[in-house]
């Protein structure tokens, strides 16, 4: 994904990826994340589920990390507030921040986020 400042002026920028994750149209998944990876799933032997990664390494912007949540809906303006895991039985979700601290006039800044199926 690129995001590109059609400005005169340089901005400091957000961006968040989310993904409300219902694994196998159960909304009863289980949820952790570490520092560039969220992942929601069922919690059967064959169980389903999905992965956020970040695979960014993008020298113009900084990630803070990849998360989940313990609700369904996108993150509010405070961003962690819903931030836990590992998390059982939840209707949750996932998501990845990253900043663009300086973002030049008419420059882009590039972010890959993987979405992967288990």
């Amino acid at each position: 994904m690129a995001l590109k400042n059609n400005d005169t002026k340089v901005h400091d920028v957000g961006l968040i990826r989310y993904a409300d994750v219902d694994a196998n149209g159960s909304t009863s998944n289980s949820f952790d994340y570490t520092a560039r990876t969220a992942f929601g799933y069922t919690p059967e032997l064959d169980g389903y589920g999905l992965q956020m990664i970040d695979v960014s390494n993008s020298a113009n912007a900084f990630v803070n990390g990849v998360f989940s949540q313990d609700v369904p809906g996108g993150p509010s303006c405070q961003y962690f507030t819903h931030v836990l895991g590992p998390l059982q039985s939840t209707d949750g979700s996932l998501f990845m921040e990253a900043d663009l601290p300086t973002l030049g006039a008419k420059a882009s800044g590039n972010f890959v986020t993987q979405y992967k199926s288990f």
